[in-house]
């Protein structure tokens, strides 16, 4: 039996938190000893049911490199780690999700194989950087940096392509590995029926994902307002943390009767499924889970061409669904055509269903310590 751990800074809300959910619940449901170590107490994900997770007692993981924060969370860490070997067998493989754990897990002292899985384009986030100062450049290197001479698994082509892009980044090896998602229970949780009488009566369009730049909430929020200018009717619903930013951009736009803020949904998928279209207009991702998600909803959606995931996914498939990058109009243009005329979703005719299995990830994940 494999004995396997993960290792990710937050179970906040994020994709990256789902998918090493998913793969845990998959490890476990199939004879692994598998376990999370979360490296803060920044938690939202219902996790109760879970065994083997393991929360450490810091607060947050922000300015891991000031006052020597990086190596404190180290030695929890490795406290921990210690701990889970004591008892028992050595770890078979460490799964490091995020830059912050990659830093932390850097420091580890084992002799356990361990990977790195890059979720985003490094390309697109390093610009993004970029364009904020110098200072928030040269931090978020630093923390690529430590990638170098390390495995590392991306979760799309475009992902992996991304670091061969960069200079001064040399991983030892990169594997691609696209998250798992699980069609039966992502079916069973889109038809539950609890809260049902929270989703809109009204016809209506869906977001999901953080109110943060690279998702570029003002593309969505100006492309709806010439939506509404045509569809008066149709409701925008996102599914963000309903910030008071959140609020203030939608009020500038005077779209406080069009959108609609649930808040954090635990269970996103009824309000997915019963959706006229998903809608995704970020700059740059990795592989959004959404998208996927939507699909197996049997919802279409509508998204930005960005770096990288939706080409991928809609490659050979639906490409006709992404529009440029950061134009609104397009956005628009493509909202309003496929609310009059819904795509259909089939998945069976979608060339990726078999790498998004929970079964394939999880072999993919395993035998990396085979090579």
């Amino acid at each position: 039996m494999k004995k396997v751990l993960t290792v990710i800074p937050t179970l906040t809300g994020g994709g990256a938190e789902r998918v090493c959910l998913r793969l845990h619940e998959h490890f476990l449901g199939n004879g692994v000893e598998s376990h999370i170590i979360v490296l803060s107490q920044k938690v939202t994900y219902e996790h109760q049911h879970f065994k083997n997770i393991h929360i450490l007692p810091f607060k947050h993981v922000k300015n891991l490199e000031l006052f020597g924060k990086s190596k404190r969370i180290a030695r929890a860490l490795q406290n921990t780690v210690d701990t889970l070997e004591k008892n028992g067998r050595a770890f078979d493989a460490i799964y490091s999700h995020l830059d912050e754990s990659n830093v932390v897990v850097n420091h580890l002292k084992t002799q356990t194989p361990c990977f790195y899985i890059v979720h985003i384009s490094t390309c697109g986030e390093l610009n993004a950087a970029r364009e904020r100062g110098f200072l928030k450049y040269w931090r978020l290197k630093n923390k690529k940096k430590v990638l170098n001479g390390k495995s590392v698994v991306a979760v799309s082509e475009g992902a992996k392509n991304d670091l061969e892009k960069i200079s001064w980044l040399h991983p030892k090896r990169v594997t691609t590995i696209y998250n798992p998602i699980n069609q039966d229970h992502i079916t069973q949780l889109s038809n539950a029926t609890d809260n049902a009488e929270l989703l809109p009566k009204e016809p209506y369009i869906v977001h999901m994902g953080r109110f943060a730049k690279a998702k570029r909430h003002d593309v969505l929020l100006d492309a709806f307002k010439k939506v509404v200018e045509q569809i008066p009717s149709l409701k925008l619903v996102l599914l963000v943390n309903p910030t008071k930013k959140v609020k203030q951009a939608i009020a500038v736009r005077e779209l406080q009767e069009n959108v609609i803020l649930p808040g954090f949904i635990e269970n996103p998928f009824p309000w997915i499924r019963n959706a006229q279209l998903l809608v995704l207009s970020s700059s740059y991702e990795g592989f959004p889970n959404v998208l996927v998600e939507s699909l197996v909803c049997g919802t279409p959606f509508v998204s930005t061409d960005c770096d990288h995931g939706p080409r991928e996914i809609t490659h050979n498939f639906a490409s006709n669904w992404l529009v440029p990058v950061g134009d609104s109009n397009a956005l628009a243009a493509k909202i309003i055509k496929f609310t009059a005329d819904r795509p259909t979703v089939d998945l069976e005719q979608w060339p990726l269903l078999e790498n998004i299995q929970p079964d394939f990830a999880m072999r993919a994940y395993l035998s990396l310590t085979d090579t």
